[in-house]
């Protein structure tokens, strides 16, 4: 679940509402001991946001080639609690596309910075070689200031970052 957050003017971000976007990739986890691991992720990752003015719908598709890399800790494997795990760490981005669409409208590219940087962090769950993570993201950089010219309250001193929360599933071979 993926949105744009605006700072310097909260008013927006009643307008700037969620959307349900797919992310998927491949994951490789080193285990340092059996409380500590270092996992990095290639992901392939949709964010952006959509808003309603004036009975129009307005969609931002973001793709991302993202590499996050998280240190992930936890109880010992044999422990009552040894299959939970949390875990956080800096993420890099590229931007692979940018596309707006305004109501039934043909979709067109946006202009926005080809890189994004943040963190992750969140809980998980393992069991054998099922891995099932919730995550929440959030980007340290503004996406463009041409954003700002798409949603309809003036938008001078706001900033626009990606943020959002993911549940992902992996099967570790």
């Amino acid at each position: 679940m993926a949105e744009i957050n605006a700072s310097g003017d909260e008013r927006l971000n009643v307008l700037l509402t969620d959307k349900l976007e797919l992310v998927g990739g491949i994951v490789l986890r080193g285990d340092v001991s059996d409380t500590f691991s270092i996992q990095a992720e290639a992901l392939y990752s949709v964010k952006g946001t959509r808003f309603e003015v004036a009975g129009l719908r307005t969609d931002i598709d973001l793709n991302y080639l993202e590499v996050p890399v998280l240190v992930r800790f936890g109880p010992p494997a044999d422990g009552p609690a040894g299959w939970l795990r949390i875990f956080g760490g800096p993420y890099v981005a590229r931007l692979l596309g940018a596309r707006v669409r305004v109501g039934s409208a043909a979709s067109r590219d946006l202009e926005l910075n080809d890189w994004d940087l943040g963190w992750v962090a969140g809980i998980g769950a393992v069991a054998g070689p099922l891995q099932i993570d919730f995550r929440y993201g959030g980007g340290f950089s503004d996406l463009a200031p041409e954003f700002g010219d798409l949603v309809p309250l003036p938008t001078s001193s706001s900033t626009f970052r990606n943020r959002g929360f993911a549940l992902l599933a992996a099967y570790m071979f």
